[in-house]
């Protein structure tokens, strides 16, 4: 009959009984994986397809990039021509400003006077138009001579 097992007091170590040892297997050549052509091939489609899509991607993005900064340009060109038609819009309304206080009767009269010595007239005589019922003029003029036509001094027989 076998001893009964020891108790050990809690936290005390008991030694185990040591395995028995095994017997040698015979040993196996190292093996490595013969790659397939076909998986070969594969794999590089697979490769240069990722590297493609990437490009595609990369090139896209830098394309997108540079449109947005056109755009910006655009943008600042857009900006600096509206400012310079503002100006001129405001420059075109001092100048019509200026031109309906030039063309002001009393500013003209003034002129008149003052640089060209022109005086009022006493009365001033309003003018009819003339219409359908007026008389025709009294006198109508004749061809004048011309150095093409002479008179004529021959006479008829």
């Amino acid at each position: 009959m076998t001893p009964a097992p020891r108790r050990a007091a809690i936290g005390a170590f008991v030694p185990r009984p040591a395995p028995e040892p095994l017997a040698e297997l015979p040993r196996r050549p190292a093996l490595h994986v013969v790659a397939e052509p076909a998986v070969g091939r594969r794999l590089r489609r697979v490769r240069l397809a990722t590297a493609v899509a990437f490009l595609t991607a990369l090139f896209g993005l830098f394309g997108v990039v540079g449109l947005h900064v056109l755009l910006a340009q655009g943008q600042g060109d857009v900006q600096k021509l509206s400012s310079q038609v503002a100006e001129a819009e405001e420059v075109q309304r001092r100048l019509r400003l200026q031109v309906a206080e030039l063309e002001a009767p009393a500013k003209v009269v003034a002129r008149a006077r003052e640089q060209l010595g022109m005086v009022s007239p006493p009365t001033v005589t309003p003018l009819r138009p003339a219409s359908l019922e007026d008389p025709p003029p009294t006198t109508i003029p004749g061809p004048r001579p011309t150095t093409t036509t002479l008179p004529s001094t021959t006479t008829v027989p």
